[in-house]
């Protein structure tokens, strides 16, 4: 006699693999004005048993709620792997400020899984930033006529965020005659120094800046 079983089994030491949308690759790292849904794949050799959610909204920790705040699509491959597709809506963005996303997650082998391990080389991280740069003038009036050989502008400039670059013009609106790149702005910050540019009197001709 002859008795024949087959037993099919999985071995998984790693737990999942993440894949971002291109979209949202593109993000990673960034600032934007405007926000998006944020994809993102999630592929294991099991099952999941559970998997969480995490949005870093600067200070503030929110475990996001599924059906609420994401979706989840679950497809299975004929290779026998699962995967999930997670799609977190842009209305979890609305308010500027740098977020980042974590999402963890425990399949049946007991694997625990998360994004921002550096096994998995997938953090996920970007700005949301709609609000305008603001910039006070200290010395320097509208209208006004300074009776001096050279004018020493002051004045400082603020984001909610973080300031990439500026640009002063004076007349020639085509050409800047200072710029502060994103490091040069960061230590007048933090020396809590003004910004400066000198304007020359020699010309009764009205400027623009």
């Amino acid at each position: 006699n002859t008795t024949e079983s087959t037993v099919k089994f999985s071995v998984n030491r790693f737990g999942s693999t993440y894949e971002m949308d291109p979209a949202v690759q593109a993000l990673n790292g960034s600032y934007v004005q405007t926000p998006v849904d944020i994809v993102i794949a999630e592929t294991n050799v099991d099952a999941l048993n559970t998997v969480q959610i995490t949005l870093f909204k600067n200070n503030e920790t929110i475990i996001l709620q599924k059906g609420k705040d994401f979706t989840v699509e679950e497809v299975s491959g004929e290779d026998g792997w699962y995967r999930y597709i997670y799609t977190i809506f842009a209305e979890n963005f609305t308010d500027d400020g740098v977020y980042r996303i974590s999402v963890r997650s425990e399949d049946k082998a007991g694997n625990v899984s998360e994004n921002f391990l550096d096994t998995k080389d997938a953090s996920l991280s970007f700005g949301v930033d709609k609000t305008k740069p603001t910039v006070v003038v200290q010395n320097l009036e509208s209208g006004s006529t300074y009776a001096v050989e050279t004018l020493e502008v002051l004045f400082s400039a603020s984001d909610n965020l973080l300031l990439d670059s500026v640009a002063v013009y004076l007349d020639d609106m085509s050409a800047p005659i200072k710029t502060w790149n994103a490091e040069e702005i960061a230590q007048l910050l933090a020396d809590r120094a003004d910004f400066t540019f000198s304007v020359p009197g020699d010309t009764t001709e009205a400027h623009t800046a």
